[in-house]
């Protein structure tokens, strides 16, 4: 779990690497709808919600 509760979704920065953690005590509820939003990054689609409060630059 993160400090601001939120988890972090998205581009690592990496090539290649995507990440989907931090989910903490709602992990199993919003762990699958964030690996929908990754999946469609990954296939270079567009997600159904907004991901940029959820990257790691907010750190």
């Amino acid at each position: 779990m993160l400090p601001d509760g939120a988890p972090v979704v998205g581009a690592s920065g990496l090539p290649g690497l995507w990440i989907n953690t931090g989910h903490g005590a709602a992990g199993w509820a919003q762990a699958c709808g964030s690996a929908r939003a990754v999946a469609d990054l990954v296939a270079g689609r567009s997600p159904e919600i907004d991901l940029q409060a959820l990257g790691m630059r907010r750190f």
